[in-house]
């Protein structure tokens, strides 16, 4: 065997074992067997693994009605990962969940569309619930057409791959930056604390 085809074999096999790797941890984190739905695959790349996400063209289209470009909310400046943080721990009226809803619509559709809905382990983990928590909600008082709905729920049903997992580094009520669980923001959650404090700056400026 040739030096090179023995590369190519080790490199078969790495990932081939990593993918497996990979399937045992997601299913030892849900305590069953994943059964991926027809609008899930999982790709292996050279440095990663991937999951790839078919939203159907039809259900693209009602979500652009639905979108809406939010950059910042009460001083917070609005990114991906930041949706998640309203999906725990912080309370918002009618309007404002409305607003951060269509925000979130929004940074799936223009951050995800040119790479076809690809999305690594915990930013996959992080749309489950942005899903769930966000977007489904907000379609269902717009009484959005049920099988828009029904795709959704059954894609953040197969992507919820754990209940619990790591958020981020954010500081702590102490200003220690800290890691954060998605469990932890019922404690704590540092976009509420954040527009706390742009409050109070607030309300020291007009004094």
């Amino acid at each position: 065997m040739s030096l090179q085809t023995m590369k190519a074999y080790l490199y078969d096999l790495f990932c081939t074992v990593r993918s497996e790797v990979i399937r045992n941890w997601v299913n030892i984190g849900r305590q069953n067997k994943i059964k991926y739905s027809d609008f899930v695959r999982m790709t292996n790349f050279e440095d990663s693994v991937m999951f790839h996400i078919n939203i159907p063209q039809d259900i693209v289209h009602h979500l652009e009605t639905e979108a809406r470009e939010v950059r910042e909310y009460k001083g917070v400046y609005l990114f991906y990962s930041t949706f998640l943080l309203f999906t725990r721990g912080i309370e918002l009226n009618e309007k404002d969940f409305d607003l951060i809803a269509q925000g979130a619509i929004y940074q799936i559709l223009v951050n995800q569309c040119s790479c076809e809905f690809c999305y690594s382990y915990f930013t996959l983990l992080e749309l489950s619930f942005i899903i769930e928590k966000l977007i489904l909600p907000y379609l269902t008082k717009r009484k959005a057409p049920k099988d828009i709905i029904k795709v959704l729920e059954e894609i953040s049903k197969d992507i919820q791959l754990k209940d619990d997992f790591w958020i981020g580094s954010y500081p702590d009520p102490h200003d220690y930056t800290v890691n954060f669980r998605y469990s932890n923001l019922d404690q704590f959650n540092p976009v509420k604390e954040q527009i706390k404090r742009n409050e109070m700056k607030s309300k020291i400026k007009s004094n």
